[in-house]
């Protein structure tokens, strides 16, 4: 039973038996660390670059719907056409465009309401309502 002997296995004379890692392997471990890290800090800045669209958008959903809501509430009369305005809203330039066209029922009227963030892309959306043709 020789193969089986406890005797401790003694180191070749002129190495180290220390079990540490050597300088390559800690550099090649860095590079892959700093490779890892630029990922990560690439894939958070586009997350937060996303995050600002999502929310420019959801703001200009609510003016959007908004004007919709007041102009179902005023019952004002609408005229064919298309009506542009700006507006300062939660420190943002919005271009609001209203317009109306008919449809092809005579007593019906399309209305679309697109709000647009002025600052480069920070929101958008667009909303449309049908309303009674005034007779």
């Amino acid at each position: 039973m020789a193969l089986l002997s406890r005797q401790p296995v003694k180191a070749h004379q002129g190495h180290f038996a220390s079990g540490g890692f050597t300088l390559l392997e800690v550099l090649v471990a860095l590079a892959v660390l700093a490779i890892v890290m630029i990922t990560l800090v690439r894939v958070g800045g586009q997350s937060a670059q996303l995050l600002d669209q999502i929310e420019g958008d959801y703001y200009a959903d609510i003016i959007a719907q908004d004007l919709i809501n007041r102009a179902v509430l005023e019952r004002t009369p609408v005229e064919l056409g298309r009506r542009e305005q700006t507006e300062r809203i939660n420190h943002t330039d919005w271009r609001i465009t209203r317009t109306v066209e008919a449809t092809q029922e005579a007593a019906l009227l399309m209305v679309t309401f697109r709000v647009v963030a002025l600052d480069p892309y920070h929101g958008q959306a667009e909303r449309q309502i049908w309303v009674e043709r005034e007779p």
